[in-house]
């Protein structure tokens, strides 16, 4: 069948231009009944940082936006990787990114609830497809308001439709899929949205077209199922 690459090479270098090592590289580490965090700096950590920190080692007060794609964090070689990363909606720049793949869905959800509330209540979206849906229950039962909810229609007791908010992504649909991606490179293009993290440019570009659909790869089935 037919292939062809997603992110162009207009995307992929203005992409790699603004690649920068992180500010702070370190652990983020929160109360499991509280979920109020901090940021410990120190060699080795996961958490990416393109910010500086003020005097209480919080991010600066704008607003930010936070996206998180799940897996089911079995860990393992090839086991898929949950990540978070955030956009300071300010600068427009990412100022953090996250990856494991030896988290849980819920676990995952209290730390990226702990990381939106320290970023200044970040407006958070993230996939609802496969683990996102248990990721988004414990987000729910947290009760951490200020996420993305999508419009369905629901068939409703005298068989009609009504429309309903349900929180959480989906890009089952190829044209909404299309236009996320599109979305992305022509901000990314237009120097409307920085990109910070090598692996995350490097990550785009392995996205292709193949027999018109959108599919990474270097996919292939992992430990997790994912």
């Amino acid at each position: 069948g037919s292939r062809s690459r997603v992110f162009l090479d207009d995307f992929r270098a203005k992409a790699e231009s603004t690649i920068r090592q992180p500010t702070h590289i370190g652990h983020y580490r929160f109360n499991p009944e509280t979920l109020v965090g901090s940021f410990d700096e120190g060699a080795g950590g996961q958490v990416f940082l393109w910010t500086q920190l003020g005097a209480t080692r919080t991010p600066e007060k704008h607003p930010y936006a936070m996206g998180a794609d799940l897996a089911w964090g079995t860990g393992g070689s090839q086991a898929n990787n949950s990540a978070v990363e955030v956009i300071d909606l300010v600068t427009m720049e990412q100022v953090l990114e996250f990856v494991t793949n030896t988290m849980p869905p819920p676990k995952f959800a209290e730390l990226c609830v702990s990381l939106a509330r320290w970023f200044h209540n970040a407006y958070f979206a993230w996939e609802h497809m496969g683990p996102g849906g248990e990721f988004g229950k414990r987000v729910l039962e947290i009760g951490y308001t200020n996420v993305y909810r999508r419009t369905v229609n629901e068939a409703s007791t005298n068989s009609h439709r009504k429309k309903t908010k349900l929180v959480g992504w989906t890009s089952q649909n190829q044209e909404i899929r299309e236009g996320m991606f599109t979305g992305l490179s022509m901000a990314v293009v237009d120097g409307q949205l920085v990109l910070r993290s090598k692996s995350l440019v490097e990550e785009t570009c392995q996205y292709i077209f193949e027999d018109g659909k959108i599919v990474h790869s270097g996919s292939k089935r992992s430990e997790d199922g994912a």
